[in-house]
């Protein structure tokens, strides 16, 4: 496959082609619904990914199937990493529907993925399996929805890549309620993720579900463990940096100072003090 991208000259599409080639095995010919994008981002759009196709399955449950291109190397290798395709992964999401729901997808969830892209080419914070993150709001503005953050895991059915771009994995998001997301902010990832990625196969995302939490008796076995944060977990932006004297002043984004709260006070060598600054 090749494709004009810039208008000039004919490009192998080395990345575009290896997603489809791990979408092969498990849909076959089925032709997705794909979205692609008029001006992306590399010809001076605004939107960073390339495409999105969406598969309707019915089975082991109703739900779409989203999977962007654009976050890994699509068509020649032009970063310095070698090991790497692009940001190294590729979103994907399962939303829930009815079977008797249409082919068409709702385009939220379109928006979500271009959203954080843009973040991602932006700050270029990249993601791995275990990051989580708040939305700032419902995860489908038009919807009653108490899903307001997200975390991330490996796809169970895309798994990861190797390309002649680099490695790529498949990062799939599930939809997390806030008090949920606020206990693995607390260390508790792996208790509050393994029952939320088993509430439904292949850990479909159903942003009708209330919380997990309002079962007080899985509260009390989550935090009855003993909480960790790992820092390579924490995900966040550094805003700027300063010396000051002989301390270092770090600007960070908000959403991780809880995170860092807990890291650090739990460590017997290191005491910090947080500030919150607002800045307009």
């Amino acid at each position: 496959m090749s494709s004009d991208v810039t208008g000039e000259e004919d490009v192998e599409a080395i990345g575009w082609d290896a997603i489809d080639s791990v979408l092969l095995p498990i849909y076959g010919d089925r032709e997705p619904r794909h979205y692609g994008t008029i001006l992306p981002m590399m010809l001076g759009g605004n939107d960073p990914l390339q495409g999105i196709s969406v598969y309707k399955n019915l089975l082991p449950e109703p739900h779409y199937h989203f999977v962007t291109y654009g976050f890994s190397e699509l068509y020649e290798k032009e970063s310095e990493d070698p090991e790497l395709s692009g940001y190294g992964f590729e979103l994907t999401f399962r939303l829930a529907c009815d079977a008797s729901d249409p082919e068409e997808p709702p385009r939220w969830p379109l928006n979500l993925l271009q959203n954080i892209a843009r973040y991602v080419f932006k700050t270029g914070n990249a993601f791995a399996e275990r990051h989580q993150m708040t939305l700032n709001g419902p995860i489908a503005l038009e919807h009653d929805t108490a899903i307001t953050a997200i975390m991330l895991i490996i796809d169970p059915e895309l798994k990861e890549m190797d390309t002649r771009n680099g490695h790529v994995k498949f990062l799939q998001i599930v939809g997390l309620c806030e008090d949920e997301y606020g206990l693995i902010q607390q260390g508790y990832f792996n208790q509050v993720a393994n029952r939320v990625s088993g509430l439904a196969p292949l850990s479909i995302t159903n942003i009708f579900r209330q919380t997990i939490l309002a079962d007080e008796s899985i509260l009390e076995a989550i935090i009855s463990a003993s909480p960790d944060i790992k820092q390579r977990e924490v995900f966040g932006t550094i805003v700027e940096w300063s010396e000051n004297g002989d301390y270092l002043e770090l600007r960070i984004g908000a959403t991780i100072i809880p995170q860092l709260k807990q890291m650090f006070n739990r460590s017997k060598w290191l005491k910090l003090k947080f500030e919150m600054v607002t800045t307009t």
